[in-house]
């Protein structure tokens, strides 16, 4: 799917929101696709940035996190 930057950066944001609005949240790219409307390839790439920005965490079952969820669950330990 192709992006304008605007749409791409509006996006983008929005999913840092959710995560930041529902702690807890864990997504995996299917999940991610149905609740934004995307294809499983731009869920992914999305997500993915969202890794390299340091926001979210991927667990090695292609699950999705806040970081700060990855640190509470660690502490909890």
């Amino acid at each position: 799917m192709t992006w304008a930057c605007d749409d791409a950066a509006a996006l983008r944001l929005r999913i840092r929101a959710e995560f930041k609005e529902m702690p807890g949240l864990k997504l995996t790219i299917a999940q991610a696709a149905r609740l934004w409307h995307l294809d499983p390839a731009s869920s992914r790439e999305f997500l993915d940035m969202l890794v390299l920005d340091g926001i979210l965490h991927r667990k090695p079952d292609g699950v999705y996190l806040a970081v700060s969820d990855v640190s509470q669950t660690r502490s909890e330990s």
